[in-house]
């Protein structure tokens, strides 16, 4: 269990996981073609493959049922907002990115992770149009799955810091339904 993390969100990434009380160590992995080196954090300091000396959070990893099966189990989906925040905050972070002017996307190849963005987004008051679908050969299958939003109700889908200071979400009053009440019919004219 490794965490891909791009240089730049390093330091916030182990801060984050810190304040959880989850001990990570970035290992440096030289690129084929020269680029940038990509960085992992382990959650050990060892290396290799430790079986059964693991910390207890890769094996708590490990056992979840959407691990080497990418997927936002049901459950998930039902969990307080602040969960089903940190969730996206989660999905935005790794996938996500926010234009200058505050727009939102999601992009991916995984259609079941799309669509759960838009499940997340929704309960948490966001208008999405859904998952959009785009051919793109540089994308494996040939296709993205892309989910856009524009923040409001000043949720802000992302953790790492140089995401969220894009984020323009606003705050303005929307209209919304307060009550539902059963009223006796009466004949109108359209």
């Amino acid at each position: 269990c490794e965490i891909t993390v791009a240089e730049e969100d390093l330091p916030a990434l182990q801060a984050a996981l810190a304040a959880d009380g989850v001990e990570t160590h970035p290992r440096r992995y030289a690129r084929a073609d020269g680029g940038v080196p990509a960085v992992n954090l382990s959650f050990s300091a060892s290396t290799g493959y430790q079986s059964s000396g693991r910390p207890e959070v890769a094996k708590r990893l490990a056992a979840l049922p959407c691990y080497r099966d990418k997927h936002v189990p049901h459950e998930f989906l039902g969990g307080s907002a602040a969960q089903r925040l940190a969730l996206l905050q989660g999905l935005m972070d790794s996938d996500g990115h926010a234009r200058r002017d505050g727009w939102c996307s999601f992009v991916n190849t995984n259609r079941d992770l799309a669509e759960a963005v838009v499940a997340l987004a929704r309960s948490l008051g966001q208008v999405t149009s859904g998952v959009t679908v785009v051919e793109d050969a540089r994308y494996a299958g040939g296709v993205k799955f892309i989910v856009g939003f524009a923040p409001r109700l000043s949720v802000v889908p992302f953790r790492l810091p140089r995401k969220a200071e894009r984020v323009r979400s606003s705050n303005r009053d929307w209209v919304a339904i307060t009550a539902i009440e059963k009223v006796e019919r009466v004949p109108v004219r359209c």
